[in-house]
């Protein structure tokens, strides 16, 4: 009982390095070109925004693709602060 409550809390502590490793990812990024993240964003932000998704969740989702770099990095951030919650948005981090 006892190991599985370790391996839980390790892939939960995994799961927070990997959203805060994105979210380090974003900001260094968040200097790139205003214009070719326009252009890389209007064609994968369909692919990874699901109707399904949580509404607070896909809020922040959609501030990724915003084209304003402040928002961007706004949205990554709460992204993180919402943790496990957040899992769903793992994808869009990925592609951005």
């Amino acid at each position: 009982m006892n190991g599985v409550k370790e391996v839980k809390m390790m892939t939960k502590g995994i799961r927070n390095l990997l959203i805060i490793l994105i979210m380090s990812i974003v900001a260094a990024l968040a200097g790139c070109s205003v214009h070719t993240a326009s252009v890389k964003n209007s064609r994968t932000k369909k692919a990874v925004i699901s109707s399904d998704m949580n509404p607070e969740i896909r809020s922040q989702v959609e501030k990724l693709y915003s084209p304003q770099i402040p928002e961007r990095v706004y949205g990554a951030i709460m992204l993180g602060k919402l943790g496990d919650r957040a899992t769903s948005a793992l994808p869009a981090l990925i592609d951005i």
